[in-house]
């Protein structure tokens, strides 16, 4: 299927992204490391930081589309960003996003957004 996506694209139909999101924070996630024997490893950790989630939309040609908030990522988070990669678009311009299978990108409230024509494949 990516491949027939990319070949659409390739024959100068432009609109193929490649959706994904991240978070960064300052506290330490993984409660072990690594270190000489003898030698023990202290590591400051913020327990209560802040959070830096980062939504994007990459296509094959190096274009990136990107959303950060301080939120959780829910449905309303992902579909601001969704929003915001379509008002970049121009009116009646047509656009693929490949997306995996989170649930967020499987609720209701993301289902029920007009911009959605029709699911091909979650991978």
């Amino acid at each position: 299927m990516l491949g027939e996506l990319q070949c659409w694209e390739d024959r100068g139909k432009k609109g193929l992204y490649y959706f994904d999101d991240s978070d960064f924070a300052q506290s330490f996630i993984l409660p072990n490391s690594w270190s000489l024997i003898g030698q023990p490893k202290g590591m400051q950790t913020y327990p209560h930081s802040l959070r830096l989630n980062a939504l994007g939309f990459l296509s094959r040609q190096g274009k990136l589309i990107y959303h950060l908030t301080m939120t959780t990522n829910s449905s309303e988070v992902v579909i601001a960003a969704f929003d915001r990669l379509f008002a970049q678009k121009s009116l009646g311009a047509f656009a693929i996003v490949v997306l995996d299978n989170a649930s967020v990108h499987r609720s209701k409230a993301f289902r029920r957004k007009s911009w959605i024509v029709y699911r091909i494949v979650s991978i």
